[in-house]
């Protein structure tokens, strides 16, 4: 028996072994044109992309961050969310590669190896090899399935559009996975080796060719068609992936391989230039975009990267309540403006609209949710910082710029109004911080608190909790002025600074303070947004402190019962990752989640300026976030932000249901 085992051939690849003598210079001769092709395609590219500038960034490997390529890319974790989208891509990818793998070994022995006389698919690796390489194929085969289905099939996803371009591609290439093995059956049906199981599937196609009474000689003139009609279908599909959307997959690893794919506090463009840093002669510094040809090398490829798979818009709660956005809208367009006419005016053209740019609420869920790792905000905020640069905005930005420029604050009321809440507040017990040198906690009042006399309710209620449990805190009085962040959601990037360093002024004087604001915008901006100022600020947000006064003991849970639900701010969950801490203060309620939470919240719509500039809506974000609280059977909608409690609030009193809206800190006053 061992001396019969011992007597059996070795398992061996046979290249070219049932096409004619002189196939492999034929096949050199063919692929020539669909490789120049290919090569010509691949110049476009980087030509649009900015050329020496474009090779340069993309063979800089200190650009590349290995955990966002091991997240985004091998892992897939964006995709993996949805499990029918997530098994499809992963089955096409690591089939994918796993096939070019294969191909590349043959070339390497063919073409190289044989030279020297080095056989290297050949016994036990050979037949792993094709145990793997069949496997990985059916994989390929079935995710294409699954991709086909979901793009025109039952399964079909509204968010994904229909274009003839992506049928085709789909098409084509499941008929290089059928057709391979169909080649592979009938290669396996002529030789019948031994070892003919390792490719499990050919086998059984080759058994079921056998079944059939299909002939050795048929068998073998079909093979030679079908190799030469798969070999051109390889051909073509690779020569149009420069010029279609197959470009994607390469693209798209680059991009979410990149260190500018950061944590979702940095989703904002950063700091384009420094004040302090200019001099008389730079005082027109070119910033944001009016052209694609103004974008640099790595905006234009993520723009080329986009998959068109509908993520972006589907999480977005400016398309969601009708506005003219739709981030995977303004994406393609840009792409087609990068390919078309990179020289032409966006807004001119019309490619580009006001209402359009100035809609996003810079919530970042179109950021968060997209697989290519895309930030569709970058450009949003940069076409702002353009037309704000120019002078091309609306009465009520205008207003808002002045009153920011004028006043230091959003409202353009007077210092009166500010020194009238400051001795409102002093009288509950609060102090400021020349009073109060030693508090711990510098607690930021934000503009809102200073000037909206609702939001004043939720200062007076945290002021209440702090004293009651003993928090080292005080009030910075009437040297406070905004943040600036309203004036960089909208485009305004000197006024920001201007604000930004007119507070950082006065924060020297209290080194190593703690700030303490109930506003995400103020945590968002002060924790991740001055750091380009170069300053490292420690900031707390009350949700933060009031988990801590609940886990210590000083503070106990509301207990009255109410049903309660939690609206997650966008800019402490999904761009900060505080979703716990407001949960923990709140430990021990009758707590109800709505579908959107967490990191997957849906936006109030004040954010991004949208609270200061109105653009028409269907169905305000607001309204729709409360129809949300009401279908998870909440009584009370708890909110963490100044921005959510004016919106939502407002959103409460047109609906039939008497549903309240209620901060955070109120909840516990309220108890």
């Amino acid at each position: 028996m061992v001396e019969a085992l011992m007597d059996l051939p070795t398992p061996i690849r046979d290249n070219y072994g049932l096409m004619p003598a002189g196939t492999e210079l034929v096949i050199y001769l063919v692929l020539t044109p669909f490789v120049s092709v290919f090569i010509y395609g691949v110049y476009l590219r980087i030509k649009s992309y900015g050329g020496i500038d474009a090779i340069k960034f993309l063979t800089n490997f200190r650009m590349i961050d290995y955990s966002s390529f091991l997240r985004n890319v091998l892992l897939q974790i964006k995709m993996v969310k949805e499990l029918y989208s997530g098994f499809m891509h992963v089955a096409i990818m690591y089939g994918t590669i796993v096939l070019f793998i294969g191909t590349l070994l043959i070339f390497i022995e063919h073409d190289i190896l044989r030279f020297f006389g080095i056989k290297m698919l050949m016994g036990n690796f050979y037949l792993i090899y094709e145990l793997l390489l069949d496997l990985f194929g059916l994989l390929f085969i079935i995710g294409l399935v699954l991709a086909i289905n979901r793009r025109i099939g039952f399964s079909r996803l509204k968010r994904l559009r229909k274009k003839n371009e992506y049928t085709a591609i789909l098409a084509g290439l499941l008929f290089i996975g059928l057709t391979g093995f169909i080649l592979e059956g009938l290669r396996l049906l002529i030789s019948d080796v031994y070892w003919s199981k390792f490719s499990f599937v050919g086998w059984l196609i080759s058994e079921f060719f056998r079944d059939v009474g299909f002939e050795k000689s048929l068998a073998h003139s079909t093979y030679q068609i079908i190799w030469w009609i798969h070999a051109l279908t390889v051909f073509s599909l690779v020569a149009s992936i420069p010029y279609t959307t197959l470009i994607h997959s390469f693209l798209a690893a680059i991009n979410a391989s990149q260190a500018r794919v950061k944590e979702p506090g940095t989703y904002l463009p950063t700091t384009p230039f420094r004040l302090t840093e200019l001099s008389d002669t730079d005082l027109e510094v070119k910033i944001g975009y009016k052209r694609i040809a103004e974008l640099s090398p790595i905006q234009k490829l993520a723009i080329d990267s986009c998959t068109d798979c509908g993520r972006c818009e589907e999480a977005c709660p400016a398309t969601a309540s009708g506005t003219p956005l739709s981030p995977s809208n303004l994406i393609q367009k840009l792409r087609l403006e990068l390919r078309r006419s990179p020289l032409e005016n966006l807004f001119e053209a019309g490619i580009l609209g006001m209402n359009e740019v100035y809609a996003c609420t810079t919530c970042g869920a179109c950021v968060y949710s997209c697989p290519a790792s895309i930030n569709p905000l970058e450009y949003l905020i940069e076409a702002r910082r353009s037309l704000v640069s120019e002078g091309k905005l609306e009465r009520q930005i205008i207003r808002l710029l002045t009153n920011l420029s004028r006043m230091k604050n959003p409202f353009g009321l007077s210092r009166v109004t500010k020194e009238n809440v400051i001795k409102e507040l002093r009288s509950l017990g609060a102090k400021t911080l020349d009073e109060y040198p030693e508090a711990e906690y510098l607690y930021w009042l934000g503009c809102m608190a200073l000037f909206d006399e609702r939001i004043r309710k939720v200062a007076k209620s945290l002021i209440k909790i702090m004293i009651k449990c003993g928090v080292s805190f005080a009030i910075l009085g009437t040297d406070e002025v905004c943040t600036g962040d309203p004036a960089r959601r909208v485009g305004e990037e000197g006024r920001y600074q201007e604000l930004a360093y007119h507070n950082l002024e006065i924060l020297k004087r209290f080194p190593n303070k703690t700030i303490l604001t109930h506003c995400p915008h103020c945590y968002n901006i002060f924790k991740n947004e001055y750091r380009d100022l170069g300053v490292e600020l420690r900031v707390i947000h009350h949700t933060e402190l009031l988990a801590m006064l609940v886990t210590s003991g000083k503070l106990k849970p509301p207990t009255n019962g109410a049903k309660l639900t939690l609206h997650d701010s966008c800019y402490l969950a999904r761009y900060n990752k505080i979703i716990n801490e407001p949960r923990t203060a709140l430990s021990g309620t009758n707590l109800l989640e709505m579908k959107h939470h967490g990191m997957d919240t849906f936006c109030c719509g004040g954010g991004g300026g949208n609270y200061w500039y109105k653009v028409k809506r269907i169905e305000r974000e607001s309204v729709l976030r409360i129809k949300e609280a009401i279908q998870a059977g909440a009584e009370v909608l708890v909110v963490e932000c100044p921005y959510c409690l004016a919106m939502l609030e407002d959103a409460a009193k047109s609906t039939e249901n008497k549903i309240r809206v209620l901060d955070i800190a109120e909840v516990f006053e309220n108890d």
